[in-house]
């Protein structure tokens, strides 16, 4: 029988609570960190509130993003605007997130607020509410940015079954509510293969181990549902996923999700899933996967210092906090499971 973790005091016996001084690394606007990383990146993928298929990948170059401190505007073309009216009433704000992801980079940006869609095609407004960086775990262990080995480019075909598409995807976003509705979009990564298929309508996705504050996890213990975005290295193709979702350690899908013999304390369970592959056009005419157009990560602020001056500023506190985010970022990618 499943054993389901349904509160937070269960939640809690298998993820330690987490330091609270990681609470301050949440911004209420765009500082200089976060516009650098937006300025490097190709894509954003939003994720709106209330909405079944509730994923969007938009441009995010600087001929199609205006960035302010506390607002962003995506200038937006005739693709966009028919997924977008399926996502947004034109003139009317939602609750969303969004994540900026750096081809070559392992560390992302999350940023929630309000999202509000002027109208086809017309533009996309958000008014930021937080931002704070994403460590480099997921990607690393989607092992995301590795150059794509022709057979597994998938651009011109792709797998036409949600298991087809899970069994090739390395990289996933999990969307998540919480009860009032704000949104969190959180990156997860491992071998291809690693969402599967536990009969009927359900899938399973394993929880590794992460900076304890478990957001999603606990915005499921509250909901009770969840969304999925994959992705499959090389391929302009996407796989949107929603359905009822709920936190399990039972021991026969742990069992199955062992990586570098790491077994997982925790994983959610997809059930009653509706799902569709689409076709991303950003992907499609964005060199996201070819090596040759990925960033230089040095041309960026190291995500230790950045993350430190987040919690405490450029002063002497903020350096000494530097020192320690370092050596806990390189302990973390050192033992990724």
């Amino acid at each position: 029988m499943t054993s389901i973790i349904s509160t937070e005091s269960q939640l809690r016996k298998r993820v330690p609570d987490y330091p609270k001084m990681l609470d301050k690394r949440i911004l209420s606007f765009l500082d200089s960190h976060c516009m650098e990383f937006i300025r490097y990146s190709q894509i954003a993928i939003l994720a709106v509130a209330g909405v079944r298929f509730c994923f969007h990948v938009l441009a995010a170059d600087d001929q199609r993003l205006r960035v302010q401190a506390d607002a962003l505007t995506f200038t937006l073309d005739d693709r966009d605007g028919p997924a977008l009216s399926d996502l947004l009433l034109p003139g009317q704000a939602a609750e969303a997130s969004l994540l900026f992801v750096v081809p070559g980079v392992g560390h992302a940006l999350r940023v929630n607020g309000m999202a509000e869609y002027s109208g086809y095609p017309g533009s996309l407004s958000f008014r930021v509410q937080q931002a704070y960086l994403h460590c480099a775990r997921a990607i690393a262990r989607a092992k995301l940015w590795q150059a794509v080995e022709p057979s597994a480019d998938w651009r011109n075909d792709p797998p036409r079954t949600l298991s087809g598409f899970l069994a090739a995807s390395p990289y996933v976003l999990l969307k998540t509510e919480d009860g009032q509705g704000h949104t969190e979009i959180s990156p997860r990564g491992d071998a291809p293969g690693f969402v599967r298929t536990i009969g009927g309508q359900q899938l399973f996705l394993p929880e590794r181990p992460g900076n304890k504050i478990a957001k999603s996890l606990r915005n499921i213990l509250a909901t009770g549902r969840a969304g999925l975005l994959g992705f499959i290295a090389g391929s302009p193709h996407i796989c949107q996923i929603s359905g009822r979702a709920w936190v399990s350690d039972e021991a026969a899908l742990l069992d199955g999700s062992i990586e570098q013999g790491k077994r997982p304390k925790l994983g959610i369970i997809f059930s009653d899933v509706e799902w569709r592959i689409d076709t991303s056009d950003v992907l499609l005419h964005r060199s996201l996967w070819d090596i040759r157009d990925h960033v230089d990560k040095n041309k960026l602020t190291p995500f230790p210092k950045a993350l430190a001056e987040h919690m405490n500023g450029t002063g002497l506190l903020g350096k000494a906090t530097g020192q320690v985010v370092k050596a806990v970022v390189r302990h973390d990618m050192k033992h990724l499971y």
